[in-house]
């Protein structure tokens, strides 16, 4: 008789718990079939560029790649997410246009933080979507002070040597808020 309580109530939370996973691995299939689609760059776009250097938008694992950007004389721009998050996929869209604009002017890269979670571990990330900014010389983005209160632009420095080791944004960027940044960090449109 007790046994049968006990089925009366565990069945039923069994059956929800499986209905809900089998949501959640069905929408995170078409999440990633849909977001990870790499921005492929066409031979005639890398041809035309002076720059050598992987310009695609996903970092697939492993670390970014600063000292390759820097050897390239190019800023760059990690955007830190994951395609679980609402406000990542919504900023999706915005940073692939902004992608594309930058081929050749500067490193846009996209780490997606639930498939490489190391990478997330070096850098100062509190909320996704957090974007960084390098300068073409490799050190941190040391934004003006109206840009950096406009888009609350954070900089972290080291403990010992006090110089910046970080500029980061926490948030949702949109392409126009984006290319205002990088044109005060030296890339013209």
């Amino acid at each position: 008789m007790k046994n049968n309580k006990t089925m009366k109530i565990v069945l039923p939370i069994v059956i929800v718990l499986a209905l809900v996973g089998m949501y959640f691995v069905k929408n995170k299939e078409s999440l990633k079939t849909s977001s990870n689609v790499e921005t492929n760059v066409n031979s005639t776009e890398t041809a035309n560029s002076d720059v050598e250097g992987d310009f695609s938008l996903d970092i697939e694992s492993g670390l970014p790649k600063l000292e390759e950007y820097a050897k390239a004389g190019l800023p760059a721009i990690i955007d830190y997410g994951s395609d679980t998050c609402p406000p990542c996929r919504m900023m999706e869209p915005e940073y692939k246009s902004f992608h594309e604009k930058m081929v050749g002017k500067a490193f846009v890269k996209y780490v997606d933080i639930d498939e490489n979670p190391d990478a997330a571990k070096e850098a100062p990330i509190q909320v996704i979507p957090t974007q960084i900014f390098y300068n073409a010389d490799g050190t941190p983005f040391e934004p003006s002070k109206e840009l950096r209160e406009k888009y609350q632009l954070q900089m972290y420095n080291h403990k010992v040597t006090k110089k910046p080791m970080f500029t980061i944004h926490q948030g949702f960027l949109n392409e126009e808020q984006l290319l205002e940044i990088v044109k005060e960090m030296g890339v013209e449109e």
